[in-house]
């Protein structure tokens, strides 16, 4: 019989050599905009739903720099226009979703991030053309970085031996940059502390 630390042990194995096979999963080149993995564990579970409204404003002022020097335009196409603020993660040992940044994108460059909400809110079509257009790819491409988006998400998905769950830590340290003028403290795991119902 195997002791329990050595269970232990063998399980943080496998779950550390997991994010390693996630980094290396079909490498494709970075693009200007492409779609990101996003398990379905952590759904609405972002800085949206863990701030009151009038941080989150707050924080896409701080985003937007000072828009009296400059008009602020998408981060990724340039366009101009009504823009929408983007959080990036990163996914790392043990178990955790990171924010490491934040920019303010077009709806469009907004949603090839967000692929498969798009294509749940019949914008597919509109969503992909814009994807193809801004990096200048052609549709077997694009159906390439969407497919290899979709297997990392299902991979960061799978049941963890180690966590005995599907779960991530939410950790939005980040947001204690004093840029942002926040008055609290955000912690590695925000996660219990969203508001799930908020959609946005």
């Amino acid at each position: 019989m195997f002791s329990e630390s050595a269970i232990v042990l063998g399980s943080a194995l496998l779950a550390y050599t997991s994010y390693g096979l996630y980094s290396s999963l079909n490498e494709l080149p970075q693009l200007k905009v492409q779609p990101d993995p996003i398990p379905r564990s952590m759904h609405w579970l972002n800085v949206r739903s863990r701030v009151s409204v009038d941080d989150w404003i707050k924080i896409k002022k701080a985003v937007k720099g000072n828009s009296k020097i400059r008009t602020p335009v998408c981060h990724c196409c340039g366009a101009a226009g009504p823009l929408e603020c983007h959080e990036v993660w990163e996914f790392i040992w043990p178990r955790t979703q990171k924010l490491i940044g934040l920019k303010m994108l077009c709806h469009m460059c907004h949603m090839v991030h967000h692929v498969g909400f798009a294509m749940r809110n019949h914008e597919g079509d509109q969503v992909i053309n814009h994807f193809m257009k801004v990096n200048r790819i052609d549709r077997a491409t694009a159906n390439l970085y969407i497919e290899q988006s979709f297997k990392k998400a299902k991979f960061l998905n799978h049941f963890s031996p180690f966590t005995m769950s599907r779960q991530h830590h939410l950790d939005l340290t980040f947001l204690n940059q004093s840029k942002f003028g926040l008055m609290m403290t955000f912690t590695t795991d925000e996660r219990k502390k969203c508001d799930t119902h908020i959609k946005t």
